[in-house]
C-alpha cells in the first residue's frame, strides 16, 4: 500500500517528561497501526541544544528517521499545559516553519493541537491551523483520512482547513464565524477505544517510568475546581479482563516492573479491589508492582494497601485539596478529616515509609483559618504515620474554563507568597517535608488559562526575547515575561481578576458537553456550601453531557439489573427517578453502536447492569483473576553468568543507570529470570564493571547476573538477551561462573583506552607530549568537583600510555579507590583544555583482571 501520510507527533516539553504521557503513547500506536499512515516524535530540545542546533543551523527533527519537521505533512502538537505555548514556537521555529498560521504557503506542513489547553485554544488560535477538541483516538485518523483524500484531489491549503472543520470536534481557527460553537469528540467506549500492546520503551529514565494503563475515563465527583473533572465527562470505565490483558501484554513486550493503574481517581473504579487483587496474583511473583497514583482520602484503605505492597510499596499522593470541612464543602470536595486520617493509618500500617499529601491555597472563600487548618491537617497526619514521613504539596489554585470556578478569581503573587509563608511557620517537624507551587508559574498559568487571543503577540514576543520551558521553576524569567506583555500593551492582572457571571468568556464557543448553565448553578452551590452528589450513586444531575445513546456512564459493578427508559437526545436535562448505582449501562438489545436506530416510538429502551454479566461471567469471581495463581519458588535453583558485551554509537551517551535499567527490562523481555534480593524493596541480583564515562564507547563492559530455574546454556542465554538488547549493546561473550567468585570490581586490575582524532594536534607534538609524560617523575593535575578542589599525581594512576600515529593508548589503574576518567588523563598528558579535546574518540578496548581471579575458564582479559 506504501505511507500516504507522514505526521510528526510534537510534544512540546523535554523527552523524559513527553515519553511519560499516555496520550502521546495511544496516538503513536493509532497512527502506525495503519500501513499507511507513518507517525514519529519530536519534543523541545533544551536550551543548550537548542543553541548547538542554531550555530550548526541544523533543523529540528523527528527522533526517529531524522526528517526535518518542514518536510512532514502535519504536526500535531500534544497541549497538556497552558505554560507549553513557547515550547510550541520554539519547535516551529527551529523546523523553520512560519510561526503564524496565516503566514504558512502551500508546501509547509499544517499544524494541529489538541489536549487539555485546547479547551482553550484562544491565546494559541493564531499559530494553529487547526485543534482537535476532547477525545483525539477517533479524530486523529479521520484528519489523516481527510487529509489523505484532499492531497489526492491536489487540492490547496484553505481545500484541506474547510474539509477539517466539518469534522466532529475539530476547530478551525481561520475559518469560525462568530457564532459558531464547537463541540468535543468523545470515545463512548473505552474496551473498544484502541490502546497499545506494546509501549515504546525510552532508554533513559522518564518522569514515569512504568506500563501506564487508563481504567477509566472522566470523574462523577464534581469537584468544582477540576477542569479535568469536567471537560472528560462523562466516566466510562474499561473493562477489568482488558485493563488485565493489556498490562499483561505490555508487561512482556516492555519489561518495566511497575503497573500504574491511571484514571482521574483510581480508587473510584468500579471493581478496582478485583482488579489489584487480580493483577497482584498474576505479577507479583513476576516482580511486578502495581501503583495507583490519583487516590482520594476515601478511596484508600487497608486491603488497598496490603495487596499493592506485595511487591514494593510504590508511591501515591493523598489529596485533601482544603483543610476545613467548610472549604471542602465549597469545592465540593467530599471527603472529611477522618477519611484522610484512615488512609494514612492504613498506608502505614501497610508499611510504607513516606505519605505524600496534596493541598490548595487560594480556593474561593478561603481564609486564614482555613490555612491554619492545612498546617493542622499536615501536623495530625505526621502524629497518624507514628514515625513515618508527611510531604505536603501546596499549589495555588488556578481558575480554568468549563468548571464552576471559572468566574472566580485568582490571587496576586504577593497574596500567595503571604499564604504560603503563612503555612509554612506551623510546620518545623523533620518529619514534615513541604513544599510549595512557584507563585510565579502559578501566575502566568492563571493568565495564560484565562486568557484570549491578545496573549498571542505577548507569547511570540516572551519567546523572541528566550523564553522556553516556562513550566520549570528553574527556566521561567518572571523579568522577561513582563517585558513581553508591556511591549504588547497587556496589563496581565486583569486576565487573574473576577469575570462577571453576566459576561462572555473568551472560550465560550467550546462545548466542553457540560451546559454552561449547569456550571452557573455549581457556582452559585459552591456560595451557599450545598453539596453536589456522585451521579454514579444516585440520581442524574443533568450537567448535559449524555445523550443516553452513544455518550453515557459506563460503569461496572453491581450486578442489580433496572431498566429504566430516556428520550433520545436528552442532554440538558435527566428526568428524576433516573439512578446510575454503580452500574453498566448498555442497550437492552446488546447493541451499543452509536449508530443504532431509535425505537419506533421516539424513545430507547436501556437496561442497566454489569459488564461481567454481560459476558456470561459471575460477579463474585472477577474475570481479571487467573485460574492459578503463581506459586513463589520455595528453594530456586541459582546459576551465576558473566557476560562482556559492547557499548557502541549512540548508546555511548547512556548513562550507567540508564544501561542498569536497560539490561532489566531486557532480561524481562527475554524471560530470563533473575534472582532478587530480599526485603521490602528487592532489587535483581546484578553486579556491572565500573561506569564508563559518559560518550565513552566500550569493547569491554561486563556483567555478572544470577539467574534462577534454568537449564539454557550460556549460548541460548546469550541468545535470549541478544534478541532483547537494542543495537549499539552487543553480547559477545557469556559463560557461567561460580556463585563464590570474587566481585567483578574487587578484581579489576586496569583498563586500557584508546583515544584517536586529536585534530588540534599534529603527529609529532602527540609523540613529544607523551615522552615527556613519561620522563616526568611526577604529574600534578587539578580538578574541582563538587565544589571542592583537589589535586592527584596522575602517575599514580596511569600504568603505561603508548603512542601510534594520531593514536595514544593509556593504560589507568583500577582500584577500590576507583580510577582516573580517560578524558582527564589525555587532556592532562597531551596539555589540552576540554574544549580542546572534545572532538576526540575514546574507546576502551580492554579490562585487564587479578591474576588471581577466578574466569570460569574463559580469559576475561581478552576485550578485542
Amino acid at each position: 500500500m506504501g505511507v500516504k501520510l507522514r505526521m510528526a507527533l510534537c510534544f512540546p516539553d523535554a523527552y523524559e517528561v513527553g515519553m511519560s504521557h499516555l496520550g502521546l503513547k495511544i496516538l503513536y500506536w493509532i497512527v502506525n497501526s495503519r500501513e499507511d499512515l507513518y507517525a514519529e516524535r519530536a519534543f523541545a530540545p533544551w536550551p543548550d541544544m537548542e543553541s548547538m542546533m542554531r550555530h550548526a543551523s541544523e533543523p529540528l527533527a523527528t527522533l526517529e528517521t531524522c526528517t526535518p519537521l518542514s518536510e512532514m505533512d502535519v504536526l500535531g502538537f500534544s497541549l497538556q499545559y497552558e505554560l507549553c505555548a513557547t515550547g510550541v514556537l520554539q519547535m516551529l521555529d527551529l523546523a523553520r516553519i512560519p510561526l503564524r498560521a496565516r503566514d504558512r504557503g502551500e508546501g509547509d506542513p499544517f499544524v494541529v493541537g489538541g489536549g487539555p489547553a485546547a479547551f482553550n485554544p484562544a491565546p494559541l488560535s493564531p499559530f494553529f491551523d487547526a485543534f482537535v477538541i476532547g477525545d483525539g483516538e477517533e479524530a486523529v485518523l479521520d484528519l489523516a483520512d481527510t487529509m489523505i483524500r484532499w492531497k489526492a484531489d491536489r487540492g490547496c491549503r484553505e481545500d484541506l482547513l474547510k474539509a477539517w472543520k466539518d469534522l466532529p470536534g475539530v476547530y478551525v481557527p481561520a475559518l469560525r464565524k462568530p457564532t459558531e460553537t464547537i463541540s468535543k469528540r468523545i470515545v463512548g467506549d473505552l474496551d473498544r477505544a484502541p490502546f497499545p500492546s506494546g509501549l515504546v520503551v525510552p532508554f533513559c529514565e522518564t518522569v514515569h517510568d512504568r506500563v501506564g494503563i487508563e481504567i477509566s475515563r472522566g470523574c462523577t465527583r464534581g469537584c468544582r475546581f477540576c477542569q479535568a473533572g469536567m471537560v472528560y465527562r462523562p466516566v466510562r470505565e474499561r473493562g477489568p479482563d482488558k485493563v488485565h490483558d493489556l498490562a499483561r501484554r505490555n508487561i512482556a513486550a516492555t519489561g518495566w516492573e511497575e503497573v500504574a493503574l491511571l484514571s482521574l481517581s483510581s480508587g473510584d473504579y468500579s471493581q478496582i479491589g478485583h482488579l489489584i487483587r487480580g493483577m497482584t496474583e498474576q505479577f507479583s511473583p513476576e516482580k511486578v508492582a502495581l501503583s495507583l497514583p490519583s487516590l482520594r482520602t476515601d478511596s484508600f484503605d487497608a486491603q488497598m494497601a496490603d495487596q499493592i505492597r506485595k511487591v514494593r510499596k510504590t508511591g501515591f499522593t493523598l489529596a485533601p485539596e482544603a483543610g476545613t470541612d467548610r472549604l471542602r464543602r465549597v469545592i465540593n470536595k467530599g471527603n472529611s478529616e477522618e477519611d484522610l486520617e484512615r488512609a494514612v493509618v492504613a498506608a502505614f500500617k501497610a508499611g510504607w515509609q513516606s505519605v505524600k499529601l496534596y493541598f490548595m491555597i487560594g480556593l474561593p472563600q478561603e481564609t486564614d483559618e482555613d490555612l491554619d487548618a492545612i498546617a493542622s491537617l499536615i501536623i495530625k497526619a505526621s502524629k497518624w504515620a507514628r514515625g513515618g514521613r508527611i510531604t505536603a504539596s501546596v499549589s495555588t489554585f488556578v481558575p480554568k474554563s468549563h468548571t464552576p470556578f471559572q468566574w472566580a478569581g485568582q490571587i496576586f503573587t504577593d497574596e500567595t507568597r503571604r499564604r504560603q509563608q503563612y503555612i509554612k511557620r506551623y510546620l518545623n517537624n523533620r518529619k514534615i517535608r513541604i513544599k510549595f507551587h512557584d507563585p510565579r508559574v502559578s501566575f502566568i498559568e492563571g493568565v495564560f488559562a484565562r486568557g484570549d487571543g491578545a496573549l498571542a503577540d505577548a507569547t511570540e514576543a516572551a519567546f523572541r526575547r528566550g523564553a522556553r520551558f516556562d513550566g520549570w521553576d528553574d527556566r521561567l524569567d518572571m523579568d522577561l515575561w513582563m517585558e513581553a506583555f508591556q511591549e504588547t500593551g497587556i496589563d496581565p492582572n486583569k486576565y487573574l481578576e473576577p469575570r462577571a457571571l453576566e459576561h462572555p468568556l473568551p472560550w465560550d464557543f467550546v462545548d466542553s458537553g457540560v451546559s454552561k448553565a449547569y456550571l452557573l448553578e455549581e457556582w452559585k452551590k459552591s456560595v451557599c456550601q450545598d453539596p453536589t452528589s456522585d451521579c454514579r450513586n444516585g440520581d442524574c444531575n443533568g450537567c448535559g453531557v449524555c445523550d443516553f445513546k452513544y455518550v453515557y456512564p459506563r460503569l461496572l459493578g453491581s450486578p442489580d439489573a433496572e431498566v429504566w427508559t430516556v428520550r433520545q437526545g436528552a442532554r440538558d436535562a435527566v428526568p428524576n427517578g433516573i439512578r446510575l448505582r454503580g452500574v453498566a449501562v448498555v442497550p437492552v438489545a446488546g447493541d451499543a453502536s452509536p449508530d443504532k436506530e431509535p425505537a419506533p416510538d421516539g424513545e430507547a429502551c436501556l437496561s442497566l447492569h454489569s459488564a461481567s454479566e454481560e459476558a456470561g461471567e459471575k460477579v463474585d469471581s472477577p474475570p481479571c483473576v487467573p485460574a492459578h495463581a503463581s506459586e513463589a519458588v520455595e528453594q530456586a535453583a541459582v546459576r551465576r553468568f558473566r557476560l562482556r558485551y559492547e557499548k557502541r554509537g549512540a548508546m555511548r551517551f547512556l548513562g550507567h543507570q540508564d544501561v542498569v535499567r536497560l539490561f532489566h527490562r531486557a532480561f524481562r523481555r527475554s524471560r530470563l529470570v533473575l534472582d532478587y534480593s530480599k526485603g521490602f524493596h528487592p532489587h535483581p541480583k546484578m553486579r556491572f564493571s565500573p561506569p564508563l564515562g559518559l560518550g565513552i564507547e566500550s569493547l569491554a563492559e561486563y556483567l555478572d547476573f544470577d539467574l534462577i530455574n534454568t537449564d539454557l546454556s550460556p549460548a541460548k542465554v546469550r541468545e535470549a538477551l541478544q534478541a532483547a538488547l537494542p543495537p549499539g549493546i552487543e553480547p559477545v561473550d557469556l559463560w557461567e561462573t561460580s556463585l563464590i567468585a570474587r566481585s567483578l570490581s574487587g578484581t579489576i586490575r586496569q583498563f586500557i583506552y584508546e583515544v584517536t582524532s586529536l585534530d588540534s594536534l599534529s603527529t609529532a607534538e602527540i609523540v613529544e607530549r607523551v615522552r615527556k609524560f613519561e620522563r616526568s617523575p611526577t604529574w600534578l593535575v587539578s580538578s574541582v568537583r563538587k565544589g571542592r578542589s583537589r589535586t592527584r599525581d596522575l602517575k599514580d594512576w596511569v600504568e603505561g600510555v603508548e603512542c601510534s600515529g594520531s593514536v595514544i593508548r593509556i593504560a589507568l589503574k583500577s582500584g577500590q579507590s576507583g580510577s582516573v576518567h580517560p578524558i582527564e588523563a589525555a587532556s592532562a598528558i597531551l596539555g589540552l583544555k576540554k574544549d580542546e579535546i572534545r572532538t576526540a574518540t575514546v574507546m576502551k578496548t580492554r579490562v585487564e583482571f587479578d591474576e588471581t581471579s577466578s574466569c570460569g575458564g574463559k580469559g576475561l582479559s581478552d576485550g578485542q
